[in-house]
């Protein structure tokens, strides 16, 4: 870290669950490091939202800060989830600024072992005193995600390349290798000899698979034009 950085660390003892919006909570977890630390789990795979916030803060006017933490996560394999970082402004409290920690929108610091570190910079802006009063909040809906403090001891964690960009799904917790085995896109990860897939990855004959019932259209009705386009490559 830059000393000369305003820094703002994610502490998860001081934020709370959304009374309207607390499909959330705080546990343990072992970080990559190997050491127990306390993250917020937040989101599921439904539209439901989930929101945490921060205290209170008073932050000093006019000055730069930067708001740092990990996230795991925060996406799903249809492109349709929403998961982001809102910084609310007591002089403007129905305009906050988002940041959008999805597919890419903003680059990770570092990448280590499907987690993603961030560094959010913002600046406090104008209040006729001397402080400006503001308030955080993480929210996701259709995504499981994790956050988690920034410790000292992660920094001397090498920088990880990203996942492969075909991958249409991040690393979850969620998931005890990361990544679901079943999915139509699990040989991107655990590779074409597999045992774990998809019935229309299993089979040589399409018929059979419809005669027993499974329904092709909807299977593929969320993938995007070109994963379609693919998935139908390998079974026609």
């Amino acid at each position: 870290m830059n000393e000369n950085i305003n820094y703002l660390a994610f502490e998860p003892r001081k934020w709370q669950a959304d009374k309207n919006h607390s499909n959330a909570e705080r546990t343990m977890i072992t970080d990559m490091c190997g050491g127990l630390t306390e993250v917020f789990c937040l989101g599921d795979w439904h539209k439901n939202w989930s929101q945490i916030n921060s205290p209170n803060m008073l932050l000093k006017k006019n000055t730069d800060y930067v708001f740092t933490f990990w996230l795991n996560g925060g996406e799903n394999d249809r492109f349709k989830e929403t998961c982001k970082l809102k910084i609310y402004f007591q002089s403007d409290s129905e305009n906050p600024i988002i940041f959008k920690l999805n597919r890419s929108y903003i680059k990770p610091i570092k990448y280590n072992s499907g987690w993603y570190r961030y560094e959010i910079p913002f600046n406090s802006g104008d209040s006729n005193g001397e402080s400006v009063a503001i308030l955080m909040q993480f929210a996701a809906m259709d995504a499981h995600c994790a956050i988690m403090p920034d410790k000292p001891e992660f920094d001397s964690l090498p920088d990880e390349d990203l996942p492969d960009s075909r991958i249409p799904q991040r690393h979850n917790i969620v998931f005890s290798e990361g990544y679901p085995r079943d999915a139509h896109w699990s040989h991107l990860v655990f590779g074409e000899d597999s045992n774990y897939r998809n019935p229309f990855h299993q089979s040589s004959s399409l018929a059979s698979l419809i005669a027993e019932g499974f329904d092709l259209n909807m299977a593929l009705e969320d993938l995007p034009p070109q994963e379609k386009a693919d998935v139908l490559m390998k079974i026609l």
